[in-house]
């Protein structure tokens, strides 16, 4: 499960090792089933993938935004669009962390 998720990121072992908060080499030890992680840092690795998920929808929102955006007839609507698109994720972040 690991492995796929940081590889469906294109995430080094290193990398999603500092992002959680641990040595490289503790990382690959989970990730390779020689050891299972505390109930403490696995909680610290369902937050960091619920963050990445997050920040995934936020960007996929902020793209499609981004596309609507290209409209010039919408000037209003797009400003108070992006606005609310800014507080959802500013929620999202706030709840996960």
């Amino acid at each position: 499960m690991l492995k796929e998720f940081r590889t469906s990121r294109k995430m080094t072992q290193q990398e999603f090792a500092n992002y959680i908060g641990v040595p490289r080499t503790t990382y690959e030890s989970w990730e390779n089933g020689r050891r299972k992680p505390s109930p403490k840092n696995q909680r610290h690795i369902n937050m960091a993938m619920r963050r990445i998920k997050a920040y995934e929808v936020a960007n996929s929102y902020y793209n499609s935004l981004e596309r609507y955006e290209t409209k010039p007839h919408f000037s209003w609507k797009r400003k108070l669009l992006k606005l609310f698109v800014l507080i959802i994720i500013v929620l999202i972040l706030a709840v996960l962390y």
